[in-house]
């Protein structure tokens, strides 16, 4: 344990800095765009928080951030071979190379995680700060700016980001957390074959059938049409899916070298 506690810590301290600084470009930039959407709402006009929130183009820095987050993992995976080639020496340790993987895959996770609480964070303080109101009238000649009752949580439910990176049910919860982990795996295993020449018509298979998956189960969540669909059945796929990707990658770095 204390071996993987190290490798942890060797792979997280290389990100954390590039992780650190995506976030708050993506929290600085996402609170500019919701400030300059606000300026353009008056108080005749309400629009509820969640509809701003995406017209402002919140959401677009997201995806750009994420795919940010995907760039640090690739950056994450060559700096051993481009940098310092600390692979080899890792590789060659008397340890289990699974847990070199498992280290890497862990450290990019919470880098992931990292990025998700800070789209909860501009969310919270981007309503506390520039969330719509509306004029409401207490008397006669007594008239007042204020904001709707329980207003960020019912943007959050009524928000189809918001839906999928904070999930108010477990079946929900299970989704994104199968689609998330199944990136994260989708990333690593993709590299290997990549780097190390090796079965890359496997990896395009099973990389497209990932993203059909993916792709439907979003579009479903975001659209919530009237006919119910079981997320368990595509979340438990995804989980094969990810499986799979474990299992052929701890055998790939235990008969590869790379060199």
């Amino acid at each position: 344990m204390k071996k993987f506690i190290y490798l942890f810590e060797h792979e997280f301290n290389y990100i954390f800095k590039y992780v650190l600084l995506l976030c708050g470009f993506s929290i600085a930039l996402q609170g500019f765009f919701i400030w300059h959407a606000r300026r353009g709402i008056n108080v005749y006009t309400y629009i509820p928080f969640e509809e701003m929130f995406i017209g402002s183009g919140a959401v677009i820095i997201a995806l750009i951030s994420l795919a940010g987050m995907i760039g640090i993992c690739i950056l994450s995976f060559y700096s051993n071979f481009n940098e310092s080639k600390s692979i080899y020496t890792l590789m060659a340790l008397p340890q289990d190379r699974k847990n070199m993987f498992f280290a890497k895959i862990l450290a990019w996770f919470v880098g992931f995680i990292s990025l998700v609480a800070s789209q909860l964070l501009i969310g919270i303080l981007g309503y506390a700060i520039f969330a719509p109101t509306y004029l409401k009238e207490l008397g006669p000649r007594n008239i007042v700016e204020t904001r709707v009752n329980n207003g960020l949580f019912l943007s959050f439910v009524r928000s189809d980001f918001y839906r999928i990176v904070m999930p108010l049910s477990f079946e929900g919860f299970l989704s994104t957390f199968a689609i998330l982990i199944s990136i994260i795996f989708a990333i690593y295993y993709s590299l290997l074959c990549i780097k190390g020449m090796y079965k890359r018509e496997i990896l395009a298979i099973v990389v497209v059938i990932q993203l059909i998956v993916v792709i439907n189960v979003l579009r479903y969540r975001v659209q919530l049409p009237f006919e119910y669909h079981n997320l368990y059945i595509s979340s438990g796929i995804l989980f094969v899916i990810t499986g799979f990707y474990v299992w052929d990658s701890i055998k790939i770095l235990r008969k590869c070298t790379f060199i």
